[in-house]
């Protein structure tokens, strides 16, 4: 008996820690997108807020100083003063389209802007 005690209070120690960082980690995160904002994702973003590697993306990301990594992307809305509301300055814009560099945690910003249209993957376009 005496030598189950200390694997007892590890075991105690170690479900507390995994308990009390669940709790962080769910008191701490945005809620998911909806169906609806999601539909508004190209699959390759979809694929990069699910956590998913996704070389096509990183080709055009930059690192930068936290350590996060900013993608570019084709921003599709109709309001681009909401961009700048959530603190995001568009590269160019020509119409409803505009570029961005943002990070993952924009990107879920972005999709819950109401006069967001479509957020697509970014392009290299070489003179013909």
């Amino acid at each position: 008996m005496q030598r189950l005690r200390p694997l007892f209070a590890v075991c105690c120690s170690a479900f507390l820690v995994t308990v009390s960082s669940c709790l962080f980690h769910a008191c701490s995160s945005t809620p998911p997108l909806t169906d609806e904002e999601m539909a508004k994702l190209h699959p390759q973003v979809q694929r990069l807020l699910a956590g998913e590697s996704v070389p096509e993306l990183d080709e055009a990301s930059s690192l930068l100083a936290d350590g996060s990594r900013a993608y570019e992307l084709i921003v599709r809305m109709t309001k681009r003063d909401e961009l700048r509301s959530i603190g995001i300055t568009p590269q160019s814009q020509f119409g409803e389209f505009l570029t961005v560099r943002v990070t993952a945690e924009e990107i879920v910003k972005l999709a819950r802007l109401p006069s967001l249209i479509a957020i697509e993957p970014g392009s290299k376009n070489y003179p013909q």
